[in-house]
C-alpha cells in the first residue's frame, strides 16, 4: 500500500517538514469573502494519510517509527495557523483530533511496552499544540474590515442601504438609496460588529471557565441591544463562544493522551495502575473544570476523562460508547472502540 502511494506520501512529508506553512489569499479579490476550503481540505486530508501510513507501519511491527510518523501529522495543525482565521484554527483542532486518535490506537495495542508509551508521551509533549483561537479571532476582525469595504464598492441595491433609523432601528428600504446613505449604513454596522468582536477577543484570552462567563455576558448584552443595530450587524455578529470550547476540547484531548501514556509507564514500573491520579505526580488540569482530570480504576484497567464542555461528564461506562467529542481514554480498549482492521498483528 505504501509503495502504491509513495509519490503522495513523499509530497506530504516534504510539506510537513517545512518550518512554517504558508496559505496565500488574494485580499483584493472578492474570493476573500468566501471560505478557502481547498487549502483546509488538502491539509486535513494530509493528516489522515499520515495516520494511515502510521497504522501500516505499526502493523508491520515498526511501532516506534509509527509513533514518529504520527507525530508529523501535528505539523498539519501547526501549518493551518498560517491561514490566520478561525476557520483554519477550527480545522486545526480537527486535525489534531485525527492525530491523537492514531496515538491512542498505538497505546491501545502497544502501550504495555513502556518504551512505546514513552515514545508517545514525548511525541505529544513536543509536537502537539492547540491552535491559538485569540490570534485567529483577531485576524477575522481584519477580514470584517475587508468584507465591509467590499460592500461599499458595489451597487447599493445589493446592500441593505438605509441610513435613517426608524423607531430606534435601521429599517430595510423598499428601493436602493444613495451612496452616502449606503456608506452611513455600513459605518453603523462596522462600529457594532467590531465592538462585539473586540469584547469576544478579550474574553478568549482567559481560561475556559472565565472565558465562558464573559462570552455569555457579551451575548446577553448583544441580544438586549439588537433593536439598536443594523440588520447587517445583527447578521454578522455571531456568538463565538463555541470556538473557545473547541480549543478547550483540543487542549484537554492532548493532555488526556499524555496522561494516559504516563499511566501506562507507571504500570510497567509498579505492576498495576495507581488508585489515584495524583500518584503519578503533577498533571495538567482539565480546562473545563479547572481541576484535575477525572480518573478511576475499572477492573484491571482505568478510565481517564474530562468533564467536557457541559461540565458533568463522569467517564461513562465500559459498555456504552460516549460522544466522540469527549476527551477521554479508557484502557484496555473497550468493545465499542473500533480499531483499524489487523492493526497490531505483526507478520
Amino acid at each position: 500500500m505504501l509503495q502504491k502511494h509513495s509519490k503522495l506520501l513523499s509530497l506530504i512529508h516534504q510539506a510537513v517538514g517545512r518550518k512554517q506553512g504558508v496559505v496565500r489569499i488574494n485580499w483584493e479579490g472578492k474570493e476573500m469573502l468566501f471560505s478557502p476550503s481547498l487549502h483546509v481540505t488538502l491539509i486535513s486530508k494530509a493528516a489522515r494519510v499520515l495516520k494511515a501510513e502510521s497504522m501500516v507501519l505499526a502493523q508491520e511491527g515498526h511501532v516506534r517509527e509509527a509513533v514518529q510518523n504520527q507525530a508529523l501529522a501535528f505539523r498539519c495543525a501547526d501549518h493551518l495557523q498560517s491561514g490566520r482565521s478561525v476557520l483554519y484554527a477550527i480545522v486545526g483542532c480537527g486535525t489534531n483530533a485525527t492525530t491523537l486518535r492514531g496515538m491512542r490506537e498505538i497505546l491501545y495495542l502497544h502501550g504495555d511496552d513502556p518504551q512505546i508509551a514513552q515514545s508517545v508521551l514525548e511525541a505529544v509533549r513536543e509536537n502537539a499544540h492547540t491552535p491559538n483561537i485569540t490570534s485567529a479571532m483577531r485576524a477575522d476582525a481584519t477580514i470584517s474590515f475587508f468584507t465591509l469595504d467590499y460592500f461599499r464598492s458595489i451597487n447599493p441595491k445589493f446592500v441593505i442601504p438605509d441610513a435613517t433609523p426608524q423607531s430606534g432601528r435601521w429599517r430595510l428600504p423598499k428601493a436602493p438609496t444613495s451612496k452616502e446613505q449606503q456608506n452611513a449604513y455600513i459605518d453603523a454596522s462596522e462600529a457594532a460588529i467590531l465592538h462585539r468582536q473586540r469584547l469576544d477577543i478579550l474574553a478568549s484570552e482567559h481560561p475556559y471557565l472565565e472565558a465562558k462567563r464573559l462570552f455569555a455576558a457579551n451575548q446577553s448584552e448583544w441580544i438586549k441591544s439588537r433593536s439598536d443595530r443594523t440588520d447587517m450587524a445583527n447578521g454578522m455578529g455571531d456568538d463565538e463562544s463555541g470556538y473557545v470550547a473547541m480549543a478547550g476540547a483540543d487542549n484537554a484531548s492532548i493532555n488526556v493522551v499524555e496522561i494516559a501514556a504516563r499511566l501506562l509507564i507507571w504500570k510497567s514500573q509498579h505492576g498495576g495502575f495507581p488508585s489515584k491520579l495524583s500518584a503519578i505526580g503533577d498533571t495538567p488540569l482539565d480546562p473545563f473544570s479547572g481541576k484535575s482530570f477525572g480518573y478511576r480504576r475499572e477492573g484491571s484497567g482505568f478510565v481517564l476523562y474530562s468533564v467536557g464542555e457541559g461540565g458533568n461528564f463522569e467517564g461513562g461506562s465500559p459498555n456504552v460508547k460516549p460522544k466522540a467529542s469527549l476527551p477521554m481514554f479508557r484502557y484496555p480498549v473497550p468493545a465499542y472502540y473500533r480499531l483499524p482492521a489487523n492493526l497490531g498483528k505483526t507478520p
